[in-house]
């Protein structure tokens, strides 16, 4: 929770034209490519515009609205009331999907709505998603911490890594005694060489 904290808090210290190129690196490592970046000015709804790209059955692609909602308030929460022509937004532009993406949480009646857009039903192929400030860091902690991470709060991303790194050489060793007091040394010696490999990895 410390983690979740920090991190929330550095998201709070942006400012909003900085919220929204951190949610374009996101989206961007997430697989989604930007056709239009935020520009200056009021954006009718639409911060960003990004694809992405699916493979199987065969090559599909999806065009995405993308709105950022930012504030400096640790209380702060998204409601329908802020994003209520989204709709509208994604079939001027062409879209098929919406994304909120938001440092502060989303209303219950907002995550509802956007929950009964899913691509099928009364709302025809219309898809929409929140990103709110959690997921948003569960998103940057698990699969790009590497790269936006520690381009965005660096401090953070080196204590997220250097605390999987522990943990790691605690299950390491965890292995290796459970090993030894079963006398399976053959396993024992396996789950040393498997811990020597990680952290020449590590280190390369």
């Amino acid at each position: 929770m410390i983690a979740v904290d920090e991190f929330l808090s550095s998201l709070r210290a942006l400012s909003p034209r900085r919220f929204e190129e951190f949610s374009c690196d996101l989206l961007e490592y997430q697989g989604y490519k930007i056709l239009e970046r935020p520009s200056l000015g009021p954006d009718g709804g639409v911060d960003i515009i990004a694809r992405i790209a699916f493979e199987e059955p065969r090559l599909f692609e999806e065009k995405w609205v993308v709105q950022c909602k930012w504030s400096s308030k640790p209380d702060f929460a998204v409601g329908f009331r802020h994003v209520a022509g989204f709709p509208t937004v994604c079939t001027s532009n062409q879209a098929c999907g919406y994304l909120l993406m938001t440092n502060g949480s989303i209303t219950t009646d907002l995550q509802r709505k956007l929950d009964s857009y899913r691509g099928f039903g009364p709302h025809g192929y219309l898809k929409a998603a929140g990103w709110f400030g959690t997921v948003l860091c569960d998103r940057v902690m698990t699969r790009c911490v590497n790269e936006v991470g520690l381009k965005w709060f660096p401090e953070w991303a080196r204590r997220i890594k250097q605390a999987v790194a522990d943990r790691e050489v605690d299950q390491g060793l965890d292995h290796i005694m459970d090993a030894m007091v079963k006398g399976n040394m053959e396993e024992a010696k396996i789950a040393v060489e498997e811990m020597r490999l990680r952290s020449g990895r590590k280190h390369a």
